[in-house]
C-alpha cells in the first residue's frame, strides 16, 4: 500500500512465472500436516474454484469460504477470518 508498496505489488504481478505454480502444485500431496484453507467467498481475482482445486489437492485439507470477503480477506472480513483461526487452532 502507499506510493512505494503499490507499484512494487504490480511489478511482483507483472513477473510471475506460471511455472512457479506448477511446481508448487506439484508437490501439494507431499504435505503431511494440517491444512485449513480460508478463501474469501467472493473473490474475483482468484475465484473460489482454485480454492477448491488446492484442497483436493492437499490431503486431509479443510476449506472455509469467508463470506462478505474478496481477495483481501484480512481486509474485508477481518473478525470472521480470526475467528475462523481461533476455531481451526483450537483443534489443531
Amino acid at each position: 500500500m502507499g506510493e512505494d508498496g503499490q507499484p512494487a505489488f504490480y511489478r511482483q504481478i507483472a513477473e510471475y512465472d506460471e511455472s512457479f505454480l506448477e511446481e508448487n502444485e506439484r508437490r501439494l500431496g507431499d504435505i503431511d500436516l494440517p491444512v485449513r484453507i480460508l478463501w474469501g467467498e467472493q473473490d474475483t481475482w482468484i475465484p473460489t474454484k482454485t480454492a477448491e482445486r488446492l484442497r483436493s489437492l492437499i490431503p486431509g485439507a479443510r476449506l472455509s469460504l469467508i463470506g462478505g470477503a474478496g481477495h483481501l480477506v484480512q481486509y474485508d472480513a477481518p473478525v470472521a477470518l480470526m475467528d475462523e483461526v481461533r476455531t481451526w487452532l483450537s483443534t489443531v
